[in-house]
């Protein structure tokens, strides 16, 4: 009488295979679950930001920066920073409010310009031609999340002319 009391090399090989498949697959998709959370928040931070300058411009909210030619506020953006500035006259960059860095992994462009201003009272965008804030699309962009068609490293911030701000999250995708 044969007793077979066990598993065979063969068949413990292929179990520990398909888990370490299995487990390889599901960290793969958390870290990118993951990254697309970082980068949702990222984004969410830049529209609170750009929220705040709307609102400090529409309330006329010069905090002392300007005396009498308080001209709104303006956002700033580089690729690794965006930084909050009042408007006194012409000059947006004279008194800085607050700079926000954006994590190494992730970029921000801003199609056509560098910048966003908020005009006082009205909250709408400066289109002004003696302005270099026009048009307001933003993306941002993560260096680890795959990119190129069907890839999701891109989110796309819109600001229409009367002030209005979107993010479009269902826009997630390559940029």
């Amino acid at each position: 009488m044969d007793k077979n009391n066990g598993f065979t090399l063969i068949e413990l090989l292929v179990i520990v295979g398909v888990t370490a498949l299995i487990l390889s697959l599901t960290l793969s998709y958390y870290n990118n679950f993951d990254s697309q959370q970082q980068l949702r928040t990222e984004a969410r931070k830049v529209v609170d930001v750009l929220e705040l300058a709307k609102n400090k411009a529409a309330a006329g909210d010069s905090a002392n920066f300007c005396i009498n030619s308080f001209s709104g506020y303006e956002v700033n953006f580089t690729n690794s920073s965006y930084t909050l500035h009042p408007c006194c006259g012409m000059d947006c960059t004279k008194n800085t409010i607050v700079t926000y860095s954006i994590p190494s992994n992730t970029s921000i462009s801003i199609l056509n310009t560098g910048c966003i201003k908020f005009l006082p009272l009205t909250a709408g965008i400066d289109t002004s031609a003696t302005t270099a804030c026009y048009p307001y699309t933003l993306q941002l962009k993560s260096s680890i999340l795959p990119g190129g068609p069907g890839g999701k490293n891109c989110l796309t911030i819109q600001v229409d002319n009367s002030g209005v701000i979107k993010l479009n999250d269902s826009s997630f995708g390559g940029c």
